[in-house]
């Protein structure tokens, strides 16, 4: 499936990312190597994982990469929350990219249940 770019959550995905980018730009220099790295790896982990999934040469590999993505997504939830927690984070922030990583995450269960029935 070499059309993953078409997927609504692979581009959500994408902007998602973007977000995170210049969401921990604004975070301490110091924590350049700890959460913002952590943040960024685990937010295009999710883009990566739905474009390595939509390649493999079964339903079930694509299944399995989605949850990685899944887990991924879940990975900068709990960022989130400390970034939150330490004061990296305004509470509207925090909502609006806590609310975004939950689409995301329904987006990606959704897919998942979709290739199941199918195949």
């Amino acid at each position: 499936m070499n059309k993953f770019r078409d997927l609504r959550v692979y581009q959500k995905a994408v902007s998602y990312s973007k977000t995170i980018y210049e969401l921990t730009a604004k975070f301490p220099r110091s924590e350049v190597l700890g959460l913002t790295s952590q943040l960024r790896r685990a937010a295009y982990s999710i883009v990566l994982n739905i474009a390595e999934g939509a390649g493999s040469a079964s339903t079930k590999e694509f299944i399995r990469f989605l949850d990685i993505a899944q887990r991924s997504t879940f990975e900068v939830m709990a960022g989130l929350d400390i970034a939150k927690e330490i004061g990296f984070l305004c509470t509207d922030n925090y909502h609006q990219n806590q609310q975004e990583a939950i689409e995301i995450s329904v987006m990606l269960k959704g897919l998942q249940q979709s290739l199941r029935k199918r195949s």
